[in-house]
């Protein structure tokens, strides 16, 4: 997991990944707006949350627009100063795996 931040931190994501993440997330939120009662339920959730329903569209349409830049610049601000919790036996855990560092 460590690597993978890291890499979205240093390497810009590849567009295509974005798209076929998208995609998968609008097909998943379409959906989920097959009901007259789910469609209500979102449109209620954004008024709810501020700025009106009209910020469903607005979402969506922002997130059609993320760009691997986008993804870059969020990693390298957002994604640091990790803490991991393990339950069991503390002198069974190899440390190396939560501070990417290898045994080699």
């Amino acid at each position: 997991m460590l690597n993978e931040i890291l890499r979205l931190q240093r390497e810009p994501i590849d567009q295509d990944d974005i798209t076929a993440v998208i995609a998968q997330f609008l097909t998943t939120y379409y959906m989920s707006q097959e009901t007259n009662a789910a469609q209500a339920a979102e449109l209620a959730q954004y008024e709810l949350i501020g700025g009106g329903w009209r910020n469903s569209l607005l979402f969506l349409e922002k997130l059609r627009a993320v760009t691997p830049g986008d993804v870059q610049r969020v990693a390298q601000k957002y994604m640091h100063n990790f803490r991991f919790v393990v339950l069991g036996n503390p002198a069974q855990i190899d440390k190396n795996v939560f501070t990417g560092q290898t045994g080699n």
